[in-house]
Protein backbone atom coordinates (compact mmCIF):
# COMPACT_ATOMS: atom_id res chain seq x y z
CA UNK A 1 0.00 0.00 0.00
CA UNK A 2 2.90 2.34 0.67
CA UNK A 3 4.09 2.12 -2.94
CA UNK A 4 0.61 2.96 -4.17
CA UNK A 5 0.32 5.90 -1.75
CA UNK A 6 3.73 7.15 -2.86
CA UNK A 7 2.58 7.01 -6.48
CA UNK A 8 -0.66 8.89 -5.74
CA UNK A 9 1.13 11.40 -3.51
CA UNK A 10 3.79 12.13 -6.11
CA UNK A 11 1.29 12.45 -8.94
CA UNK A 12 2.68 9.49 -10.88
CA UNK A 13 -0.46 7.49 -10.07
CA UNK A 14 -4.08 8.52 -9.76
CA UNK A 15 -6.67 7.71 -7.14
CA UNK A 16 -8.36 5.57 -9.80
CA UNK A 17 -5.17 3.52 -10.19
CA UNK A 18 -4.60 3.09 -6.45
CA UNK A 19 -6.87 0.06 -5.96
CA UNK A 20 -5.39 -1.67 -9.01
CA UNK A 21 -1.85 -1.03 -7.70
CA UNK A 22 -2.71 -2.39 -4.25
CA UNK A 23 -4.51 -5.41 -5.70
CA UNK A 24 -1.52 -6.18 -7.92
CA UNK A 25 0.82 -5.97 -4.92
CA UNK A 26 -1.38 -8.27 -2.84
CA UNK A 27 -1.60 -10.76 -5.71
CA UNK A 28 2.18 -10.71 -6.07
CA UNK A 29 2.48 -12.00 -2.51
CA UNK A 30 -0.54 -14.34 -2.80
CA UNK A 31 -2.53 -12.33 -0.24
CA UNK A 32 -6.24 -12.85 -0.81
CA UNK A 33 -7.74 -9.58 0.38
CA UNK A 34 -9.69 -6.91 -1.47
CA UNK A 35 -9.96 -3.38 -0.16
CA UNK A 36 -13.26 -1.53 -0.37
CA UNK A 37 -12.49 2.18 -0.71
CA UNK A 38 -13.43 4.89 -3.16
CA UNK A 39 -11.49 7.74 -4.78
CA UNK A 40 -12.26 10.13 -1.91
CA UNK A 41 -10.81 7.61 0.56
CA UNK A 42 -7.67 7.29 -1.57
CA UNK A 43 -7.23 11.06 -1.76
CA UNK A 44 -7.66 11.25 2.04
CA UNK A 45 -5.15 8.42 2.59
CA UNK A 46 -2.63 10.09 0.30
CA UNK A 47 -3.00 13.36 2.22
CA UNK A 48 -2.50 11.59 5.54
CA UNK A 49 0.52 9.78 4.12
CA UNK A 50 2.09 13.04 2.90
CA UNK A 51 1.50 14.61 6.33
CA UNK A 52 3.10 11.63 8.09
CA UNK A 53 6.15 11.81 5.79
CA UNK A 54 6.40 15.57 6.40
CA UNK A 55 6.38 14.97 10.16
CA UNK A 56 8.98 12.21 9.83
CA UNK A 57 11.28 14.41 7.76
CA UNK A 58 11.13 17.25 10.30
CA UNK A 59 11.73 15.14 13.42
CA UNK A 60 14.72 16.15 15.48
CA UNK A 61 17.40 13.45 15.55
CA UNK A 62 16.64 10.85 18.21
CA UNK A 63 12.90 11.60 18.31
CA UNK A 64 10.24 9.24 16.99
CA UNK A 65 6.65 9.06 15.88
CA UNK A 66 4.11 6.82 17.57
CA UNK A 67 1.40 5.48 15.27
CA UNK A 68 -1.94 4.16 16.49
CA UNK A 69 -3.67 1.53 14.35
CA UNK A 70 -7.09 0.80 15.86
CA UNK A 71 -8.37 -2.55 14.62
CA UNK A 72 -12.04 -2.43 15.58
CA UNK A 73 -13.07 -1.65 11.98
CA UNK A 74 -10.85 -4.20 10.29
CA UNK A 75 -12.60 -7.15 8.68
Amino acid sequence: MTRALQAVGSGSGSADEFIAMVSEELDRYAIDYRIAIDNDDVINLAGQYRELIRKWETLPEGDGIELDFPIENWA
